[in-house]
């Protein structure tokens, strides 16, 4: 299988001077060709493997037809080369999708379509909540806004934009009377022919229209900085409730005191879980309802301030009548919305579609690879399908209800068709109530038709306004579906937040966990987890094990082993506290010295490490590390750095001559203590950059053949010391700990490749291999010094003796108790003490 990748290549690359002479376009097709094959050669590979193996013994050979297909439904033959790249995705689609009349697996009853999903009783419950304290549009759009500036400095920088956009919009509409008024002078010297006055009126124009734009755009800006405040704050706060303490996990998983709290009809249903769908993309439509409200903002505010400023001209030259034709019009718009009901609910069930697409679209996406290498195309596109073609028939069936609504509005309120057969006729009895006599005589003063005319251009105004009136509306539905959903994750978090934090008894609650050194509790048997009456209970009600009582001693490894779907995971988020535990008079008590009733147990005491590693996007090497915690480096003066490990004959020329290619001013060796004489070296650099550049990369830092340990100055003055984990929360980073740790794991590779070192910022969880973010994740637990460490399977890809190794040096080296989920015994010798689940009931057995 590599020889045919490689010769592919070399293929490839012999052919170069032949693809470089081809358009852009045909490049393109070529590269999608490649990507396209990719999953083919590896079924090819496969191939190649099995007949390998099945004749490589007796020598004997064969050929693509005589090997088994990779699904076992068919044989691979020859045949010939492709003619053109039309055929060549024929033969692809041949090869990804199922032959007529060949089953395709199907595990379950699917729904067509996402109409026919019954909602579930949890979503329900959450709208009603959202109805009942939200009812009207005004009601859910002044809550989403209240959400953005919940803090008085966003408050404050709220009311400053506002006034400003109000400030500039008072400055607006009066370069627009001035327009106007400018409008009639210029037909008065047009009209009598006096050309220096139409040449000065539009010098004047040009003035007037240049500052109004200014200040138009000048509105837009402040808008839309406004908009953008609003974003920040709404999305800041939902993102702090849904991270806050267990409750982005009882949203999808909400505890039973939740929902009995919640509502009977949570209560009622075992399976109303999770209490609102896609929490997340939920969260990302908030900054689509505050840009589309500020663009509807600044429309609708500079018309109805043109109607506000032009109205009492209409009146003093129309009478009653301008007010009354006004208020028809907007009569008239109200009967085009009676004839299309449910607008707005369509549009809420538009947006609910759509997020259900995009879900399912980025689910599939995210695993384009799996689904390309297997084959399971068909089984992808017959899940998206559907919800796709639902939200199509959807919208189709949505445009022919609004498409009369569609065509009144137009006639109705757009300029060129009845307004401005309806201005014409307002301009007539215009001149006929004002200007009567004139009208009457064979001619006209140059006055009269300059009043006229200006009247007539003064009334496009208010027309324009109702048709953005008219819009807002139909627009206002669909920012009020998204406001919705957002406040339904609002809701959701409240509900999730009112569960009790733990049912963990002795853990944490405010107090800081002691600092206990490395290898302090290691033996001391003070510590130990106490399981009694557990049953392993999952969402769907299934139970795994019953009466489950188990002690885990801190200094005792303890495997918990059983094949897929026993019930491991389950057991480590009990054990976590993200689950609560389920039987009569069932608990999870922990006994550490310090440690307290009614909270999560804190890192310092138990940490898990999880099938699925999590890389936080965008950080550093060390916040890797050091995650959760916060990492704030020290960067101001002085700017020192801490070295130990020297060696023994080094002073403080020596020191300084080391450093000194990196900027430093002064170094000097100290020996400190009365019974142990303690050596370090203090370096003093100009700047933080070069404090940086100095820690950057530790494989660098060698003084005769000898690695010294580099750490922030500030570390060491609050008495770290790298044989002891960090304080829960030191935003310090503890460099010498964290390149011990990667050491241990086998990950010093990532060090010392990356050339800036600790503060290298990539895509790790692009960059790192899936057994490498497990090892990570098991650096993490060594670095915060767990007294107990679970851990899920992570170290199953490892060589056996690599593997055996490593779990050795998390107890006996780190004072780390290991939990180990494994799917088999692993280490009789070394895991003395063996949960197994499965199995009849109870459906777990203790071996020790």
């Amino acid at each position: 299988g590599m020889r045919l990748l490689s010769s592919s290549r070399s293929s490839s690359r012999s052919r170069r001077d032949i693809s470089s002479d081809r358009c852009p376009r045909e490049r393109k097709s070529t590269m999608r060709m490649k990507q396209c094959l990719a999953p083919l050669m590896l079924c090819n590979n496969y191939f190649i493997i099995s007949r390998n193996s099945s004749n490589g013994r007796s020598g004997s050979s064969g050929s693509f037809k005589d090997a088994d297909h990779a699904c076992g439904s068919g044989r691979i033959q020859f045949r010939p080369h492709c003619r053109n790249e039309a055929e060549v995705h024929k033969r692809l689609e041949s090869c990804f999708l199922p032959p007529s009349g060949s089953r395709i697996c199907n595990p379950g009853p699917r729904h067509n379509s996402l109409e026919g999903r019954p909602a579930s009783a949890s979503s329900t419950v959450i709208q009603e909540l959202v109805a009942k304290r939200w009812p009207s549009q005004a009601s859910r759009l002044l809550a989403m806004v209240r959400l953005g500036i919940l803090t008085p400095n966003r408050r404050q920088l709220a009311l400053r934009r506002l006034l400003v956009i109000l400030l500039s919009l008072r400055i607006r509409t009066w370069l627009f009377s001035l327009f106007c008024r400018s409008l009639g002078g210029m037909a008065r010297a047009a009209v009598t022919g006096d050309r220096w006055s139409v040449l000065l009126e539009c010098f004047a124009n040009c003035a007037v229209v240049a500052a109004s734009g200014l200040a138009d755009q000048f509105i837009r800006h402040q808008a839309s900085h406004l908009t953008l405040d609003l974003w920040v704050g709404a999305t800041c706060h939902l993102q702090r409730r849904l991270l806050r303490h267990q409750v982005l996990w009882g949203v999808f998983s909400p505890s039973q005191a939740v929902v009995n709290g919640a509502s009977n009809a949570l209560a009622s249903d075992p399976q109303a879980v999770p209490l609102v769908n896609d929490p997340i993309l939920r969260l990302l439509e908030v900054r689509s309802i505050f840009e589309s409200c500020g663009g509807q903002l600044c429309d609708v505010l500079v018309s109805v301030a043109n109607l506000i400023v032009l109205l009492p001209c209409a009146v003093r030259g129309l009478g009653a009548v301008g007010p009354l034709f006004l208020a028809l019009q907007w009569a008239l718009l109200q009967a085009c919305q009676w004839l299309v009901p449910g607008v707005d609910t369509d549009q809420e069930k538009v947006a609910s579609l759509e997020a259900a697409f995009q879900a399912m679209h980025a689910r599939v996406r995210n695993s384009a690879e799996a689904i390309a290498a297997c084959g399971g195309g068909a089984l992808a596109r017959q899940a998206i399908e559907p919800c796709f073609k639902e939200l199509i028939a959807h919208s189709h069936a949505m445009q022919k209800r609004k498409l009369l609504h569609r065509t009144l509005v137009t006639f109705l309120f757009d300029y060129r068709q009845l307004p401005i057969w309806a201005q014409r006729l307002l301009t007539l009895y215009f001149a006929q109530r004002n200007c009567g006599e004139g009208i009457s005589s064979c001619s006209s003063s140059p006055d009269i038709v300059c009043t006229n005319f200006l009247f007539d251009r003064l009334m496009q105004a208010p027309q324009i306004a109702l048709q953005h009136l008219a819009k807002f509306k139909d627009k206002m539905a669909r920012i009020d579906s998204r406001c919705k959903r957002c406040l339904e994750l609002l809701v959701a978090c409240e509900v999730a937040g009112k569960s009790p934090p733990s049912t963990i008894s002795a853990s944490l609650a405010g107090a800081e966990a002691p600092c206990i050194a490395e290898g302090e509790l290691e033996g001391t048997g003070s510590g130990s987890i106490r399981i009694r009456n557990l049953d392993l209970v999952a969402c769907s009600g299934e139970r795994f094990a019953s009466s489950m009582t188990v002690d885990l001693k801190l200094g005792t490894p303890f495997a918990v082993t059983g094949p897929c779907g026993s019930g491991k995971s389950l057991l480590m988020g009990t054990l976590s506290g993200f689950r609560p535990p389920h039987g009569s008079g069932s608990g999870v008590s922990i006994a550490m010295p310090g440690v307290k009733d009614g909270q999560l147990p804190p890192l310092r005491t138990l940490m898990p490490v999880p099938q699925r590693p999590y890389l936080p996007t965008g950080c550093r090497l060390m916040a890797q590390l050091a995650y959760p915690t916060l990492l704030k480096l020290p960067m101001g003066a002085p700017y020192q750095i801490h070295v130990t490990n020297l060696p023994e004959s080094v002073d403080d020329g020596e020191l300084q001559e080391h450093f000194a290619p990196l900027g430093s001013v002064s170094s000097q060796v100290i020996h400190s203590g009365t019974s142990a004489v303690v050596t370090y070296g203090l370096v003093t650099f100009q700047s933080s950059d070069q404090v940086l550049r100095a820690l950057a990369r530790p494989q660098e830092r060698l003084l005769h053949d000898q690695e010294l340990e580099c750490e922030f100055a500030d570390l060491r003055q609050r008495g770290g010391c790298v044989n002891n984990p960090p304080p829960p929360g030191d935003p310090v980073p503890h460099l010498a700990r964290m390149r011990r740790c990667l050491r241990t794991v086998s990950l010093d590779h990532i060090l010392t490749r990356e050339a800036d070192g600790w503060f290298a910022r990539r895509g790790w969880e692009e960059a790192l291999s899936i057994c490498e973010q497990q090892r990570l994740c098991l650096a993490r637990v060594l670095y915060h010094g767990s007294a107990f460490g679970v851990l899920d399977e992570c170290t199953a890809i490892l060589p056996a003796a690599a593997e055996e190794l490593l779990h050795r040096q998390v107890l006996e080296e780190w004072g780390v108790t290991p939990i180990v989920l494994m799917r088999r015994s692993f280490m009789p010798d070394f895991y003395t003490r063996e949960l197994r689940l499965g199995g009849e009931a109870p459906g777990w057995q203790l071996h020790e």
